[in-house]
């Protein structure tokens, strides 16, 4: 049987009773009920609702209370019960009146870690002096509403209050703040009352609010500190206080931003104005009561405009300037007069509201404020037609009016009158003016327009229009869209501003840099012209342009015209120097020769640009071929005319120049890759040497020596040339310095010496002598790796080829003797194979004035050394006296001696430079050279046959050799049967440099296909294809046209680059590549391909470029026969390598030549040109050719230079061996066809004998003639 006992105890664990099912923590519960009983506070505690109370609550998990609302006892004094102290996690508590707050409640405060709020209605007791240190820091409020007792400083200083209420029930003064602080108060909002006193508020510097309440009848109101004070809000309240003045101190004010000033009509003055231009900061006035009709005009001045409200107060608009305030807001007041005439477009708002005596008529030019007009409450009888057109919107409210009658929405006098309609391409402001046209602007869907602007109401608006570019735009616009959202859309027209150009001036790399407006930053839109030539850019902005490299020659006092159109609209001007300048031509004119050439003109402040400037001989204009050209000369190329005194004419931008210039017989200079300029040879680079017949050997630097200043090859160098190989060694240092008295004696020999100081860097070397006999020498040497200019001992510039050595000695000295310094120079070829022949040549060097040179030749290999005529002699220069002699001489080495001689000075020095380099010439084929005896091995002749019937089309059109035709001029081709064709000039794609060019019957394309880089052993290891080309078109001159493309074919890789450079020849033309020359015929092209900075695997692989070529029948005819041919090397080293390709297409042929040479970093190398397999087979219409041109590994760049071009076939394709044709076209020859027509005849015959007797015995055979019948009818 169960027992009531288990019942209770099964209720129990069900929760069906319960002594408190509420979560508080039972130390919590209990300190409740006992502050309930203490203080009589009639709590309800309920289980369901112990903490939803109105006067307690608990915390989110109902565990602990945090705030507490004790009301009133209605006993006097009842002392705050100590369970009170239990309630640790309090944050708020408010104790009301008849509750004791003395000492035990301060000292027990502590015990609140987490309060945050206090509010006591009145100190029973004095707060303790240390109150501030006492008090929970986590207290920011507390308000005391009553307290006859002082409040300590401390309350203030030492506390962490954040806001207070002080005092403001108080009834009469008790004195009971402190009128100073010893220290700064952390306090930021503090309302209190004032009887007469009150304090300073210099103490209080973050105190951003402050609020005051003037009580007492007896209250002098003499409290005139507030600007001691940094509150930005300061609120003014005035109870039953004698009249009094208003306190000026307000107007000083440093940080003021909010005034709240309820004057309870104690307001006096008369004729007063308040100046708030002091208080810069004032945005908010508030004013109640106040006595603005007996102020004076404009009653109140502002540094900014202030929104202001005016309630319980009469009102004079004659005295009251309202259009210094930002908005006005009358509240409840009295109107003297009419809302008066004015700008009320300065105005954001107006509303006059609860003011039934207001019968006014609503001013027009109230349509003007920027925002809403609200009149609620008064007697109106009309509004402006303005807000009839936003009737029943929020725009501005006009309810609780009696007598206005009921609008509805309608805008008659809406009308647009103009908008801007020039908008920067940057983007900027349209200004739309017009009437009736509301306080907001939509875009067609209704929506507000995002960031348009009221300028004034209903009258004027400014939106943004984004960047662009171009004329002819409009934009779509909407009014009153909320009060009618199917009101029409308004297209407003426009255009953007055409571009204007302030200045621009050159910089790094000949490069542009144009500053301006109305430039555009989408390269599409925009194109940039100097002197008249498009140029592309790589910066743009709306501001400036920033063009490619080389775009202009030059930048010291550039003149030069400049175009820049964006989106069709364009502006023009002329780049000139800043400061004022005259263009002059000097009248010295140069002498002209007969057989054309080069010629210098000089002059100030010349431009190149021939938009701008022409020069003409005998009206031949000479400025379209100026070649090089800075503001004081021309350098200009001009072709042959017969000699003669002709006119001049120069002309630019207004400066004219005539004047006669002669024409003298041809004058020649010993130039071979180059050109005169008078008597000088100037030349090509990278040639250098007397005649510009020489190329630098690019050898690696010599290690500088570490005790003597020798220049000495410590091993055999080895290169190769005009396919001689070369093993050789050279040397350069001092023999001897003597000391010669005035009678010729020695006097002193200075080598050897004992130990130099050296000093030692990457490239140069110093070697200074210890001090002999009063005098030192120093040896310097400085090696330049590439082209480049140094400074002799006299100060002036030279240029230098790469791999040379430039040496200098100077010497200083207390003697008055001079010194005679003797140089060996030896050159040595160390176990030749080959025949050898050298030859010494010297004298003045004709590229350079007062520079004398040295070549020591053996064979084509060439040691040249440049001696500088002019020498540092203490401060003057002077004329070097030196000599030089041949110590030995043999076919294999040179062995040559250089005497310098020094005057008696103290300071002497002098140059020379010295490099090894590649002649054009062997010294075997010049005058005078020393040979040996060598004879070559004997070499057997190739029996191999050539091609063609004759072989090499005959003896008078090529020869035999070694199984290769060798043409005889003009003839050409694989069997040269062939002359020279002509391919029209192409229009090239912009996007690739790809060729694909018609003429005739005949198609022809070139292309790079992809960059290949492949290990040592011929391993494909990465593949490049190539794509996003840019492209540039060089203005055509009468030899050819160029077209220049590039590619930075990795990503995030701007150093590897891709250049090809496409020219096709107008006429018959030499170009230099690689040390050599070569023809390129009229109608022909030349690919120049140049890669920089090839981000290899490994340094042992090699890059291959792939070139694809064809040639096909534009016909695709049945008739269409092909062939392709390939001559190869006949070195022995090189035999699979291509020379040349030929791809005949029936009578023409596609020629493309693949050179065997490449300038890797700045050196001409030997590369191999490889057949690939072809991409597809070719056919009787069409044949294609995929070669590989392998480079060595690179660090800087490979330069490589095949060429294309057309050759028209005495013999069609279809009679050579190899050819392709159609099925129905015999492959055969004719002399082939011939001996097999005379052969069929009589076979045909027995043929027919044969088949009569087996076609008569066999059905089989029957049927299959019958078929094939059919197919050859077919």
């Amino acid at each position: 049987m169960i027992s009531i006992r288990h019942i209770v105890i099964i209720l129990i664990s069900l929760g069906f009773i319960s002594k408190s099912s509420h979560a508080l923590i039972q130390n919590q519960y209990d300190a409740l009920v006992s502050i309930n009983t203490a203080l009589g506070q009639n709590w309800n505690f309920d289980t369901s609702n112990v903490c939803t109370q109105v006067n307690f609550k608990c915390d989110s998990t109902n565990t602990v209370i945090v705030l507490m609302n004790l009301v009133d006892p209605g006993v006097v004094s009842l002392p705050m019960p100590s369970a009170v102290y239990l309630l640790q996690n309090l944050t708020t508590l408010n104790v009301p009146v008849h509750i004791n707050i003395g000492s035990d409640f301060w000292n027990g405060i502590s015990s609140f870690n987490f309060l945050t709020y206090l509010y006591v209605t009145e100190l029973t007791e004095a707060l303790p002096d240390n109150i501030g240190l006492i008090l929970p820091r986590s207290l920011e409020t507390l308000h005391i509403l009553v307290s006859i007792y002082s409040i300590p400083e401390s309350f203030f200083s030492k506390s962490n209050l954040k806001s207070v209420t002080l005092l403001t029930l108080n009834t009469a003064e008790y004195y009971v703040l402190p009128t100073t602080l010893s220290q700064p108060s952390p306090l930021e909002e503090m309302y209190t009352v004032s009887f007469g006193s009150f304090m300073q508020g210099t103490q209080f510097p973050n105190l951003t609010l402050l609020g005051i309440r003037h009580k007492g009848s007896t209250n002098p109101m003499s409290y005139n500190s507030y600007n001691t004070w940094q509150a930005t809000s300061l609120t003014i309240y005035n109870g039953e206080v004698p009249m009094h003045t208003f306190p000026t101190s307000i107007l000083s004010m440093p940080k003021l931003q909010f005034l709240f000033y309820d004057t309870g009509n104690r307001l006096l003055g008369s004729n007063f104005i308040l100046n708030f231009s002091n208080v810069m900061t004032l945005i908010d006035l508030k004013l109640y009561s106040f006595p603005i009709s007996v102020m004076s005009y404009p009653a109140f001045s502002f540094y900014n405009r202030p929104s202001v409200f005016i309630s319980n107060s009469t009102i004079t608009f004659s005295i009251l300037n309202m259009f210094s305030f930002s908005s006005v807001y009358f509240d409840k007041c009295v109107f003297l007069n009419n809302l008066p005439n004015g700008n009320y477009s300065s105005l954001y708002s107006l509303t006059i509201a609860d003011s039934p005596a207001f019968t006014q008529n609503i001013l027009d030019s109230t349509c003007q404020l920027k925002d809403s007009l609200s009149i609620t409450g008064t007697g109106i009888t009309s509004l402006p037609s303005c807000f009839i057109c936003e009737w029943n919107t929020l725009k501005s409210s006009f309810t609780n009016n009696p007598s206005l009658p009921a609008y509805t929405q309608s805008c008659p006098g809406f009308q647009i009158l103009n908008n801007t309609n020039d908008i920067p391409t940057n983007g900027g402001k349209m200004d739309i003016n017009g009437l009736n046209l509301g306080w907001n602007i939509y875009n067609q869907y209704n929506f507000e327009l995002i960031n348009s602007q009221l300028l004034v109401g209903n009258e004027k608006f400014t939106i943004e229009i984004g960047p662009g570019s171009g004329v002819g735009k409009v934009t779509s616009v909407k009014f009153h869209s909320e009060a009618n959202p199917h009101g029409p859309v308004y297209e407003l027209s426009y255009k953007y501003q055409a571009p204007q150009v302030y200045n621009a001036f050159e910089q790094n790399g000949n490069a542009l840099f144009i500053n301006g407006t109305n430039f555009f930053d989408d390269s599409s839109k925009i194109q940039v012209y100097i002197a008249g030539k498009l140029v592309g850019t790589d910066g743009l902005t709306y501001f400036s342009i920033i063009t490619k490299v080389n775009t202009v020659k030059y930048g010291q006092d550039l003149i030069v015209s400049l175009k820049v159109v964006v989106d069709g609209q364009s502006t023009q001007t002329i780049v000139a120097p800043a400061q004022p300048f005259s263009t002059v031509l000097d009248q010295t004119f140069p002498t002209l020769y007969s057989g054309g050439g080069y010629a210098i003109f000089t002059g100030e402040y010349l431009s190149y640009d021939t938009t701008i400037m022409n020069l003409t001989v005998n009206g031949i204009m000479f400025s379209l071929n100026i070649v090089e050209s800075n503001s004081t000369q021309y350098l200009i190329k001009y072709d042959p005319i017969p000699p003669g005194s002709y006119p001049l004419e120069f002309n630019q931008l207004g400066y004219h120049l005539s004047g006669t210039i002669q024409v003298n017989n041809s004058q020649t200079c010993p130039v071979v890759h180059g050109y005169c300029l008078g008597p000088k040879p100037v030349c090509y680079s990278p040639y250098t040497g007397p005649d510009c017949s020489s190329l630098p050997a690019n050898l690696t630097r010599i290690p500088f020596n570490d005790f003597q200043p020798i220049i000495q090859t410590s091993n055999t160098f080895q290169t190769v040339w005009k396919g001689e190989v070369y093993n050789f060694k050279f040397f350069l240092a001092p023999k001897s310095i003597q000391e010669i008295d005035s009678s010729g004696n020695v006097v002193g020999n200075y080598l050897p010496v004992g130990s130099y100081t050296l000093k030692k860097f990457p490239d140069s070397s110093s070697y200074t002598s210890p001090k002999m006999n009063s005098t030192t020498f120093v040896n310097a040497y400085e090696w330049f790796q590439w082209f480049g200019i140094t400074r002799t001992s006299t100060g002036d510039d030279t240029p230098l080829v790469p791999s040379t050595y430039f040496y200098t000695m100077s010497t200083t000295t207390l003697n008055t003797n001079h010194f005679e310094y003797k140089y060996q120079i030896t050159f040595e070829m160390v176990n030749p194979t080959i025949q050898l022949c050298s030859r010494v040549e010297t004298g003045p060097l004709p590229t350079q004035d007062d520079v004398d040179y040295m070549k020591l030749k053996l064979n084509y290999l060439n040691l040249y050394t440049r001696i500088y005529k002019h020498t540092a002699v203490d401060v003057n220069q002077v004329a070097l006296n030196y000599t030089t002699k041949t110590v030995s001489q043999q076919a294999q080495s040179i062995n040559q001696e250089i005497t310098i001689t020094s005057p008696n000075s103290e300071l002497f020095s002098f140059d020379l430079d010295f490099t090894v380099l590649f002649d054009e010439k062997s010294a075997s084929s010049e005058a005078s050279p020393i040979c040996n005896n060598f004879t070559p091995p004997p070499t057997t002749p190739s029996d191999k046959p050539c091609p063609g019937t004759p072989q090499c089309g005959g003896a008078s059109q090529g020869i035999c050799n070694s199984g290769q035709c060798q043409c005889i001029a003009p003839w050409k081709g694989y069997q040269c049967d062939s002359k020279g064709g002509t391919l029209p000039p192409t229009d090239p794609d912009p996007n690739n440099p790809n060729l694909n060019q018609t003429t005739n019957d005949l198609a022809v394309h070139i292309s790079i296909v992809s960059i290949r880089e492949l290990d040592y052993n011929g391993v494909l290891v990465k593949e490049q294809p190539l794509s996003n080309w840019t492209y540039k078109k060089y203005p055509p001159t009468t030899e050819k046209q160029t077209f220049h493309y590039h590619v930075a074919p990795f990503a995030n890789n701007n150093e590897t680059v891709i250049s090809v450079t496409v020219d096709y020849f107008y006429k018959d033309s030499q170009v230099e590549f690689a040390g050599q020359s070569f023809s390129k015929s009229t109608g022909s092209y030349k690919y120049s391909a140049n890669i920089t900075n090839w981000p290899f695997l490994k340094k042992t692989n090699q890059l291959q470029i792939v070139f694809l070529s064809g040639a096909s029948d534009n016909q695709d005819s049945d008739n269409s026969c092909t062939v392709k041919n390939i001559a190869y090397s006949q070195d022995a080293d090189l035999e699979d390598d291509v020379e040349t390709v030929y791809i005949q297409v029936n009578g023409q042929t596609f020629q493309n030549k693949f050179i065997n040479l490449a300038i890797v970093d700045g050196m001409i190398r030997q590369i191999r040109n490889i057949q690939l397999p072809d991409t597809e087979d070719d056919s009787n219409t069409q044949s294609n050719s995929l070669v590989g041109v392998l480079t060595p590994y690179h660090e800087n760049f490979v330069v490589i230079d095949p060429d294309f071009s057309l050759l028209v076939s005495t013999v069609p394709a279809d009679e050579k061996e190899g050819s392709i044709c159609s099925k129905s076209k015999s492959k055969f020859t004719k002399g082939q066809l011939a001996g097999i027509i005379v052969g069929s005849v009589a076979g045909f015959i027995v043929l027919a004998v044969i088949l009569g007797y087996i076609l008569s015995k066999n059905v089989t055979v029957k049927v299959l003639l019958h078929k094939t019948h059919i197919i050859k009818m077919k």
